[in-house]
């Protein structure tokens, strides 16, 4: 993921857990909070939705704990344009996301997005289908 789109900071992080709100589903939880934004800024940038993807050891070795990541990380790719800007937003893998086809994944990162009210209302008719 490229790095405007990639959620860095351990204060981030921190403020994620601590006041994101949280939407789960059978493959994955999503963890979502607004940006801190800077009010003395005098240019105002685009700001992105950032995002981080996480596997606990109970999801399995490292090699399992890789896949999880990676096919979240690929549904939420194919679906930036779609993501409403300016929020912090952290999937974590539960243990049987390694073992799901990427279908499965990518529908429940939709479903999880959806529920969030992150996606677009065009990406949502093409998400129900």
């Amino acid at each position: 993921m490229q790095r405007p789109y990639r959620l860095c900071r351990k204060s981030d992080f921190v403020r994620l857990r601590r006041h994101g709100q949280r939407f789960s589903h059978a493959l994955a939880v999503l963890i979502v909070s607004p940006q801190e934004t800077n009010p003395s800024a005098t240019v105002h940038l685009e700001l992105h939705s950032r995002f981080a993807f996480s596997a606990n050891k109970r999801v399995g070795n490292a090699v399992r704990r890789n896949r999880a990541k990676r096919l979240m990380r690929e549904a939420v790719r194919l679906h930036l344009p779609a993501i409403k800007p300016e929020r912090n937003c952290s999937f974590v893998a539960k243990p049987s996301t390694p073992d799901a086809r990427f279908r499965d994944v990518e529908t429940a990162v939709l479903h999880l997005l959806r529920v969030a009210k992150l996606l677009a209302p065009e990406e949502r008719l093409m998400a129900e289908r």
